[in-house]
């Protein structure tokens, strides 16, 4: 039989999401921190269609998660939303082109039709519960193995069920600093890891050992970082960013930004995904990017990626991602075109309610 296999990013302290989850924060604030150790690899960005990246130590690990899979199986806030799905219902987090690239099983409470998305993903809606949905994602994997995608509410339904073949943990170096726990592991029902100084993740845990208590986010804030772990959690504000870059990339990326402020003088900027984001209205608007030999514009729309595609033509390299050279900048009346697209896609977006 196949095995239902368990990878996830976890603080020092036992947590899997940071607090106050919301469209622009799907792993809760702060809680990309924990996976900054994939984001930037090869194998991880190829997978989520995007270019470039690293080859370390870690390539093997998130390639061997990736192989012999044939079906997924996750929570519903893993997929998007709660409660009744409406007569217009959201397509969740993932965008068109999910990286999945098969059947994806999703736990819910409510009843909704399959949805299928580029790439061959397709979200199947169980109401009946983890096993027949770990039944279902087993007879759609064909004899491959099952990825279970979290989060850790469902995790640890699965871990009680004693369902789980395998757990990987990938240990995040740093506490979580103050989230609060939501979900815990019932008394009795196991113990923590015992972490040495100086262990790195990750581990393998086969069925037969202990399990472990996985903590999901809380509403509670988190504490101030002490310097050191402020360090590794990347820089704090766009000045932060741009002050740690060459001269000639800092350059590029500071008129980059002064023609977003002029096209979009009320949006607001902040740090996602460890760079330079602007906001409309809270939702998130475009976002740059040095790299070692280029710098990088993400619009994050397919619709205006779409729509701009002959001019946006000598820039793209991949999916909502346009490069240019410090020296050869994006024109700025494309940019600030590109920008008011996204405004006035997410003024719509604004005006339609979207249900759960």
């Amino acid at each position: 039989m196949s095995k239902l296999r368990f990878h996830i990013s976890m603080s020092l302290d036992g947590f899997v999401s940071g607090p106050n989850q919301s469209e622009e924060h799907p792993l809760g604030e702060g809680g990309m921190q924990l996976h900054e150790w994939v984001i930037g690899l090869a194998a991880w960005r190829e997978r989520h269609g995007q270019v470039g990246g690293e080859v370390n130590a870690s390539t093997k690990v998130v390639e061997g998660s990736l192989e012999n899979i044939g079906a997924t199986v996750m929570g519903r806030n893993m997929f998007g939303g709660e409660g009744p799905w409406g007569h217009d219902p959201w397509d969740g987090w993932w965008g068109d082109d999910p990286p999945f690239r098969g059947p994806v099983l999703i736990i819910t409470h409510h009843p909704r039709e399959p949805v299928a998305k580029k790439g061959g993903t397709t979200f199947t809606f169980v109401t009946d519960g983890i096993e027949s949905a770990l039944e279902q994602a087993r007879a759609a994997a064909g004899g491959q193995d099952v990825s279970l995608g979290g989060g850790a509410n469902v995790a640890q339904q699965y871990l009680k069920a004693g369902l789980i073949d395998e757990m990987q943990i990938h240990l995040s170096p740093g506490p979580a600093r103050g989230w609060r726990p939501a979900v815990r592991q019932p008394r009795g029902r196991g113990r923590r890891a015992r972490v040495h100084p100086g262990d790195r993740g990750p581990w393998r845990y086969p069925r037969h050992l202990p399990r472990f208590p996985l903590i999901a986010r809380s509403t509670q804030t988190t504490h101030p970082l002490s310097r050191k772990e402020a360090a590794m959690a990347g820089p704090t504000s766009v000045e932060e960013y741009l002050a740690a870059l060459p001269e000639e990339s800092r350059a590029a990326l500071e008129k980059l930004r002064k023609t977003i402020k002029a096209a979009a003088p009320k949006a607001t900027e902040a740090i996602g995904y460890q760079m330079p984001a602007f906001k409309d209205h809270g939702r998130f608007l475009v976002s740059f990017a040095a790299f070692r030999d280029h710098c990088s514009l993400f619009p994050a729309s397919n619709a205006v990626m779409e729509a701009l595609g002959e001019e946006l033509k000598p820039y793209l390299a991949g999916k909502g991602t346009l490069r240019f050279q410090p020296n050869k900048p994006i024109p700025a009346a494309l940019v600030k075109k590109i920008v008011k697209a996204r405004l006035e896609e997410n003024a719509v977006r604004r005006a339609k309610p979207r249900s759960g």
